[in-house]
């Protein structure tokens, strides 16, 4: 896939997951009345979009961001089992 259109596909993801999690947090603070912490997940998805964001984004940066979100996601797996 060109590298271009690669940025194209993960800057859409990512503004989207990113908007999820505010959702997320909004609704979450509406209903329980207290204020929701920024989840490591989050905070990773916020890095990779605002690196995408950039004028020539640095696709080594967002595999990593990548593979620590991979991580995060088998500790929450493990957690729950």
């Amino acid at each position: 896939m060109d590298e271009k259109i690669k940025i194209e596909h993960l800057r859409k993801v990512f503004t989207i997951t990113n908007a999820a999690f505010a959702c997320m947090k909004t609704v979450c603070g509406a209903f329980s009345n207290q204020k929701i912490e920024t989840t490591n997940m989050e905070l990773l998805h916020n890095i990779a979009l605002h690196e995408l964001e950039k004028d020539k984004p640095n696709l080594k940066h967002i595999d990593y961001l990548l593979a620590l979100m991979e991580t995060e996601s088998e500790k929450y797996i493990n957690k729950s089992e």
